[in-house]
């Protein structure tokens, strides 16, 4: 499965920085609400550079910090993530980074039991030899 992180770096690594800042503005995760903001603005700066202007905001100033941003926080902590898998919960309905194991993990974000279904060979989840794995790990929390 490709991570939207995977596709956001490597459209960066290309040299594409507007299409890096569009995958990016919608991560949520790892960013504060103003770092996720300044992403955003960053993108929509680059496409909408008139509007800025004419609301008296500088648009190259705020493309370059979105930039920042994005490197900082999406560009280089990637380059060192490679022991991880990004799994969806079903609970918080969330992507999130989870350790590159095939047991049930906790959610970082809801503390719900969630299966890395993403390193699972069989697609079809008939048999998920972690569902009752799954249980035992919600009566142990």
């Amino acid at each position: 499965m490709i991570r939207k992180t995977d596709m956001a770096v490597e459209a960066f690594q290309q040299g594409n920085v507007k299409e890096a800042l569009k995958i990016a503005k919608d991560f949520k995760i790892g960013l504060t609400k103003e770092e996720h903001k300044q992403i955003v603005c960053g993108y929509e700066c680059m496409v909408h550079g008139d509007f800025y202007k004419q609301i008296g905001k500088n648009p190259e100033a705020e493309t370059k910090k979105g930039i920042k941003v994005f490197f900082e926080k999406v560009y280089l902590p990637s380059l060192n993530r490679k022991d991880t898998v990004e799994e969806w919960c079903p609970h918080c309905e969330d992507e999130v980074d989870l350790p590159k194991a095939f047991t049930p993990h906790t959610c970082p974000n809801c503390k719900e039991v969630i299966l890395p279904c993403n390193q699972c060979e069989d697609r079809f989840c008939l048999s998920c030899p972690l569902e009752s794995l799954k249980e035992k790990k919600k009566v142990a929390q």
